[in-house]
């Protein structure tokens, strides 16, 4: 199974240049990242750092673009996805987004959806403009992986955003599919620019590439952000290869995508496991720099699979020799981490400030 992000834009786009990267903060200004270990004790402490020495660090690292969590569109209203974290610092915000900007980079955010009731066109537009007087963001990132809304309920949040002229991305969850198709023939108009000016995420079944493919979609796609999971109950020991990056580039490209749009996006989590970069690191010894792999019990056969470094850094090349679009590190979780984005053992690390030295912004 593939994790295909679809960028539709209805202007031209310019990919000439070097690769990009991308970075995923699920919670900012609520949440700090940092490593979680299976014992507390191996894990280093972070000494109470800032969100401002936080954003310090991965704008110094070569970090100029972000997905931002932490907000849900409630029905017809963009509402803090738990009451119970603050909202993002407006002024913080402010701050970040013009150093953002000074670098070429872009913030956006992304939304769960929950529809319980009727969508209100205007009542959307409202809390739209009222949310980016706050937070001038690039664009909506529309995430229904928890929701499962129809394609018709959809469309009516992606029309509204096109007409305000904001990015807007849509998250479809496999099962999906079949309400998807019908929707995307009977609507020409929307397969093509539903989503202005960029976003639109599909997942889907690699045995539907073919469907996908008839429906034009990723083909009328700029940028396609792919995701290097083990889907397949085969695929764990080798998802973090790049012979493993290499076919999903193909059967993306088999969907309709084109390879200077398609953006590798790199997990924290190892392969299927409840576990991160940074358990397989500090619990299990595994060497940053090594194959991406770690024998949990040195008496045993068993052994996790996870992106080391250098599995990472593989990527960038690849990347390059395949002229894609960009790189991207998913942010993490409550159960999978990365190390601290400065410590030069991270996976953030690794790929910002490699690229930042190969001159890739």
């Amino acid at each position: 199974m593939l994790n295909i992000v679809y960028i539709i834009s209805v202007y031209a786009v310019a990919f000439a240049g070097p690769l990009k990267f991308y970075k995923g903060i699920s919670f900012p200004w609520a949440i700090k990242e940092g490593p979680i270990c299976s014992n507390s004790t191996l894990c280093p402490q972070s000494h109470g750092y800032t969100w401002e020495s936080y954003f310090n660090k991965l704008l110094t690292i070569g970090v100029n673009n972000f997905l931002f969590g932490g907000y849900v569109l409630k029905n017809d209203r963009i509402v803090r996805d738990m009451d119970f974290y603050p909202p993002w610092n407006e002024t913080s915000y402010s701050a970040l987004k013009k150093r953002v900007k000074t670098k070429g980079g872009s913030i956006l955010a992304r939304l769960g959806v929950n529809y319980d009731k009727a969508f209100h066109n205007a009542t959307f537009i409202e809390s739209v403009r009222n949310f980016t007087k706050k937070y001038p963001v690039d664009g909506f990132m529309l995430d229904t992986l928890n929701a499962y809304p129809s394609m018709k309920v959809l469309q009516q949040p992606l029309r509204a955003l096109k007409g305000m002229n904001y990015t807007a991305a849509l998250s479809i969850c496999d099962y999906l599919l079949d309400d998807l198709l019908p929707a995307l023939q009977e609507n020409s108009d929307w397969q093509i620019t539903a989503c202005v000016p960029r976003y639109l995420i599909l997942r889907f079944a690699t045995p539907y590439w073919q469907e996908v493919n008839g429906s034009g979609l990723a083909k009328a796609a700029d940028i396609n952000f792919v995701v290097l999971f083990p889907y397949r109950d085969n695929e764990s020991s080798v998802f973090n290869t790049d012979n493993f990056a290499k076919k999903t580039i193909h059967e993306a490209g088999l969907a309709g995508a084109k390879p200077e749009g398609i953006v590798l996006q790199v997990p924290v989590q190892a392969g299927r496991e409840a576990a991160g970069y940074s358990e397989m690191i500090y619990d299990y010894g595994a060497d940053p720099m090594g194959n991406g792999s770690v024998k949990i019990d040195p008496s045993a056969s068993a052994t996790l699979y996870f992106f080391s470094q250098r599995r990472a850094i593989d990527k960038i090349a690849l990347g390059n020799k395949s002229h894609l679009h960009g790189i991207a590190l998913e942010g993490g979780t409550v159960f999978a981490q990365d190390l601290y984005p400065w410590d030069k053992a991270s996976l953030c690390y690794a790929l910002a400030s490699k690229m930042k030295a190969s001159s890739f912004p």
